[in-house]
């Protein structure tokens, strides 16, 4: 393997070595290494592009990692000739010192700065600001510009340099930067060096759920090694035990709302209790649910009540036959019961298990809306145990009175009057 790349064998979130690959591209040229004229017809070096799925929890990342001095250290993107970025960073800034109020003088870092397009706005207000940033030559033209940038890459040694020659931070920003470093704690740690009470963690990043729905295959290149969700960001907030103020937003028409909801699976627990907490939804939701179960319970009691005497007046000749031969009506009685609760039993077995067959199919359907987005908050399919055990329990009883009670007045007829019938 190439010096200047490494191959991971466990996830950077939880350290399990279970992966899916999820998506398989052709081995790839780094995607900003543009080649001079002299060195056009020169053959490009390719690397690896495969992106995993983590078994255990989710998280989305490339194990090919290639290294950053050469990803970023003679970067060439440049925020600021892009139009639409300066105006996003410009609206996004101002949005974010209104958010949390931000005073004159206060001091600002970003981390991953680029060319300085977002501390910009900072400056204009009269604040004090710092970018870092590895890319040297961007690093060095943002200075020129009045934007002061340390060309490096950010660590926990870094941030402990700018808390003793700085202080700390106000607002501690890193746009686009989480889904570009192999080592995550190294940056989080640093931030928690940093960071007080009155801090301010914001940051920008591509959202897994986007790429998936949108196809965006194209933003799989080297530099993005995470490609995040809502849940893996707070897992990994929280093993830095700095989640409990997690805040996420989403960028949606230009304004920046709370994200409250993941799409991910492994959410349910806490919404189910939010949802649980809900009186209203909780008692609409349960309402329905009941009555909905309580229906279900007595039209299969109906059908089977109906079954079995159908059944039983059909073979009344039978068991009139067994009657004159010298069996008693007990013993019918314990025939009976044997006969149909081995159906009954397959038949709450068969119904339990295609239910929830038959739930799973429905909820790709209701997930979604007529627009094909995601319901937010998303429906979750759950089996009270509890609630169904009893409800079989009361389907059992009213079953068992029922075949009680037909066999007393069918299979318990006088012979004679029995084969009449049943010749009838």
């Amino acid at each position: 393997m190439s010096p200047v790349i490494k191959r991971r064998s466990s996830c950077r979130l939880c350290g399990m070595r279970k992966f899916d690959r999820v998506v398989s591209l052709k081995p790839s040229p780094l995607a900003n290494s543009f080649l001079d004229k002299n060195k056009i017809a020169e053959e490009e070096i390719s690397y690896a592009l495969d992106l995993y799925f983590c078994c255990n929890c989710n998280h989305v990342q490339l194990l090919d990692v290639v290294d950053p001095g050469l990803l970023f250290n003679n970067y060439v993107y440049v925020s600021g000739t892009s139009s639409q970025f300066v105006k996003h960073f410009e609206s996004y800034a101002n949005k974010v010192i209104s958010k949390y109020e931000v005073p004159e003088g206060s001091f600002i870092l970003e981390i991953g700065s680029n060319d300085g397009t977002f501390l910009r706005k900072f400056i204009e207000r009269k604040m004090e600001v710092l970018g870092v940033d590895p890319a040297k030559e961007i690093a060095l033209n943002a200075t020129k510009n009045g934007i002061n940038t340390w060309p490096r890459f950010f660590s926990q040694e870094l941030a402990a340099e700018i808390y003793d020659k700085i202080g700390v931070p106000r607002i501690i920003a890193a746009n686009n930067v989480f889904a570009h470093c192999d080592n995550l704690s190294e940056i989080i740690e640093g931030v928690k060096t940093l960071m007080d009470r009155d801090s301010i963690l914001i940051f920008e990043v591509s959202y897994l759920l986007d790429v998936y729905k949108k196809t965006l295959f194209d933003t799989i290149y080297h530099e993005h090694q995470f490609y995040h969700s809502a849940f893996t960001l707070k897992k990994i907030f929280e093993k830095a035990n700095i989640g409990s103020q997690f805040d996420t937003l989403l960028q949606e028409n230009d304004t920046l709302i709370p994200f409250e909801y993941s799409y991910e699976p492994y959410l349910l627990s806490t919404r189910l209790e939010e949802a649980r907490s809900d009186p209203t939804l909780h008692a609409s939701g349960s309402g329905i649910l009941s009555v909905a179960f309580s229906a279900v319970l007595l039209l299969a009691f109906l059908a089977f009540a109906v079954t079995v005497l159908v059944s039983t007046y059909s073979r009344m000749i039978e068991f009139a036959s067994l009657r004159a031969i010298g069996f008693s009506s007990v013993q019918i009685l314990k025939a009976m019961l044997i006969e149909w609760g081995a159906i009954f039993t397959l038949g709450i077995a068969a119904g339990v298990l295609l239910g929830r067959q038959i739930a799973n199919i429905m909820m790709s359907f209701l997930s979604v809306t007529d627009r094909g987005d995601p319901v937010v908050p998303s429906y979750i399919i759950e089996t009270d145990w509890t609630t169904l055990m009893s409800g079989i329990v009361i389907l059992c009883m009213l079953s068992f009175i029922s075949l009680v009670f037909i066999w007393n007045s069918v299979a318990k007829k006088p012979i004679i009057e029995a084969l009449r019938k049943g010749n009838t």
